[in-house]
């Protein structure tokens, strides 16, 4: 295996891992959220899960219709595009091509705004840096999550934490269902993110609880800007 596609596959992986991350702290602080699961699983990374709603205050923010609009605007206007530059050649290839940004572009935009409701909870990050890209959207990349002006989860405790919650989905969905919910407080994501391995784990209730949100509708990022 080549170094690019050993980065590549470890990329893809972490994709997964903060994801988990970003869903449990959500449900921590009584967020519902609905996946799909997928009809195949990734076989040489960590699954990435399409959100299909999520639930505030038991009242449903439309999250999947949303991200799916928002990118078939730009998939449109993509096909339009790159129509015009590619006459004479492959419509397969355009097809394809075409395809693999808006897939591309659901999974940063959902990864995007979960991460901004997380924020409504008084969560701040340290970021990667990520390559840009005038094509797809660009995924954020967490290095550290912090709270009270402190770092609450390094990269390590990310990796191991959001590894075990995705295997946690991962075999949920493996028992044959299309889709899961975990409703606010569940207790074995909140169980993931309290374990106490060693002392700098040590995170309470209230910690976990961060602030409190308001009637207000929440802050989301749904705008697909290249």
């Amino acid at each position: 295996m080549s170094v690019l596609m050993s980065a590549q596959k470890e990329s893809k992986s972490y994709e997964a891992i903060q994801q988990g991350i970003l869903i449990s702290l959500l449900v921590a602080n009584g967020v519902s959220i609905e996946l799909n699961c997928p009809s195949r699983f990734a076989s040489k990374t960590m699954q990435l899960f399409v959100i299909r709603d999520v639930y505030i205050n038991n009242i449903s923010i439309d999250f999947g219709r949303r991200v799916e609009e928002e990118c078939q605007k730009q998939y449109e206007l993509d096909s339009r595009e790159m129509g015009v530059k590619s006459i004479g050649k492959s419509q397969d290839k355009l097809v394809k091509n075409l395809k693999r940004r808006r897939d591309l572009n659901k999974a940063a935009l959902s990864f995007n705004s979960i991460f901004n409701l997380v924020q409504n909870y008084g969560y701040t990050f340290d970021l990667k840096q990520v390559k840009g890209s005038k094509k797809t959207l660009q995924m954020i990349k967490i290095k550290n999550i912090n709270f009270n002006g402190m770092v609450w989860m390094n990269e390590d405790e990310i990796i191991r934490r959001g590894t075990l919650v995705n295997q946690y989905i991962t075999s949920l969905c493996r028992r044959g269902t299309s889709s899961l919910t975990f409703e606010g407080y569940d207790p074995q994501l909140y169980q993931i993110l309290t374990s106490q391995e060693n002392k700098q784990d040590n995170y309470s209730q209230e910690t976990l609880s961060g602030s409190v949100m308001t009637q207000e509708r929440p802050k989301l990022f749904l705008k697909l800007v290249l």
